[in-house]
């Protein structure tokens, strides 16, 4: 942007500009922009070592956690008589703390003006899509992948 800015956007925003060119919608941004005005646009990977040694981050919900022997807990919660953290997050609730998708204090700085639902959406796009064995009835080898 003209005034130095960097802006994360969703992957699906991103596949979204190539073509295109004048005033473009930014859905995860919510905000509309002149492409002419955008010096660069660069496509980021995650790094999933960091995200595996990350130790801190925030919930799509604004939740401040911390990781704590391989767990995703509430970083309010009350500290047990060891000093850890009593209150551990369910994933049916967080699906981010298990798809290693916790935004970064950096990332949640970016994002932590949108809606709820767009955070979630934005946080979950980053993450490990996962299969699920109970989806139905296929076929063991449709699923699983076995090296020989």
């Amino acid at each position: 942007m003209m005034g130095g800015e960097k802006v994360i956007i969703s992957e699906e925003d991103y596949k979204n500009l190539k073509g295109k060119s004048g005033l473009v919608h930014i859905k995860s941004c919510n905000t509309t922009i002149n492409l002419s005005s955008v010096s660069v646009i660069q496509e980021v990977k995650y790094d999933w070592e960091a995200r595996r040694l990350q130790k801190q981050g925030f919930l799509h919900d604004g939740t401040p956690v911390l990781r704590q022997f391989g767990e995703w807990v509430d970083a309010t919660s009350p500290l047990d008589d060891n000093g850890h953290r009593m209150i551990k997050l369910d994933p049916q609730y967080y699906p981010e703390t298990i798809r290693d998708c916790v935004a970064t204090p950096e990332e949640w700085e970016q994002i932590k003006d949108l809606p709820k639902s767009e955070r979630y959406e934005i946080m979950m796009s980053r993450g490990i899509e996962l299969k699920r064995l109970n989806t139905g009835f296929s076929k063991i080898g449709e699923v699983l992948t076995i090296g020989l």
